[in-house]
């Protein structure tokens, strides 16, 4: 195995005038795992179905392990690229057990057995039973167990935890991480829900109209959006019109200090976590709406130009709706220049 298992470059795909994927480039090595988030629309399922030989390119190349699949004049078949799709159904056979399942995907002369794989996957002494004798978490690593029997350079996950409920979602979304890894398999998960591109992978990556537009750690991403829109995208944020000077910004709130250094108008990036709400007689914003979470309380609040922000209170807090607030923000905001 080279140090890359999956080199794409330049990708580019449209379907008559729309133009869906627009200069995607990507490299995983082994054991790597990436996550890609958009909204509907923004390419992820097209660029899944090019990796997997499902579509061909019309510009671009992608290689796997080294060994060009896809290009100008070439198009290897899905099913002897190294690259294995696990769909948002799992699409094992209902008609076989699961290490039957298994077993279909080992390669003749493979050193793996269907034993090994089950150990694996955590299903030891499930081999017997048929996928709707199986939980749901259950029949999640099966289907990785019968992923990997294939012995894959990459594994592309189309919303794999879309059907599990929130409690085992986590769970299970942890564990076909690790399984992953410790298989030394690079794996790439298309989805659109926050918990899931933010807690699989190391890496995530933002697409919009067909382009990456930002990657790197999924707390870098979130900490430091580069455009309102990925902001938006990667949780609930409050935008503030401002005028930046330097690493200072006036805005209603007050003087709220920069991540980075910036002047002019801007509009700056203030997640709900990063405020902070206190009760003030005489303050500038005033709570029209709470909303209990749990671990936390959503506090709105409507600033004096009818502007509302969203803030999370810690439980038991006192703010009332009616109630009057001053605002503060813990940390650095981000700053969007407004041209």
């Amino acid at each position: 195995m080279n140090n890359a298992s999956v080199v794409a470059r330049g990708l580019r795909k449209a379907f008559g005038d729309v133009k869906v994927i627009q200069g995607v480039d990507l490299t995983l090595a082994p054991g790597d795992t990436l996550s890609i988030m958009g909204p509907s629309g923004c390419g992820k399922t097209t660029l899944l179905r090019l990796l997997a030989g499902l579509e061909r390119p019309d510009q671009g190349t992608i290689e796997v392990s080294g060994r060009p699949v896809a290009g100008p004049g070439l198009n290897v078949a899905p099913e002897r690229r190294g690259v294995v799709l696990v769909f948002q159904d799992l699409a094992l056979f209902p008609h076989m057990t699961v290490a039957q399942n298994i077993a279909f995907g080992l390669r003749r002369g493979t050193t793996l057995n269907v034993d090994e794989l089950t150990e694996r996957v955590f299903l030891t002494g499930l081999g017997h039973r048929f996928p709707h004798e199986l939980s749901g978490g259950q029949r999640q690593r099966a289907a990785i167990a019968r992923a990997l029997a294939c012995e894959p350079e990459l594994v592309l996950l189309d919303e794999p935890f879309a059907n599990l409920d929130v409690f085992l979602r986590s769970r299970i979304r942890g564990q076909v991480r690790d399984i992953l890894a410790d298989a030394g398999v690079a794996s790439l998960l298309m989805t659109h829900d926050l918990g899931d591109a933010l807690g699989f992978s190391g890496k995530l990556g933002v697409m919009i109209r067909g382009r990456l537009v930002q990657s790197g750690s999924p707390s870098h991403l979130y900490q430091n959006p580069l455009t309102p829109e990925v902001a938006g995208l990667l949780g609930s944020i409050n935008l503030v019109p401002a005028t930046a000077h330097g690493r200072l910004a006036e805005c209603e709130i007050g003087q709220i200090a920069l991540g980075t250094e910036c002047h002019g108008r801007v509009l700056l990036a203030l997640r709900p976590e990063s405020l902070v709400a206190g009760a003030e007689p005489l303050g500038p914003a005033r709570v029209v709406e709470t909303e209990f979470g749990g671990d936390h309380t959503l506090v709105r609040v409507q600033l004096r130009s009818g502007r509302t922000l969203s803030v999370w209170a810690q439980p038991g807090s006192r703010l009332e709706p009616g109630s009057s607030v001053a605002l503060s923000v813990r940390g650095t905001a981000t700053a969007f220049p407004l041209v």
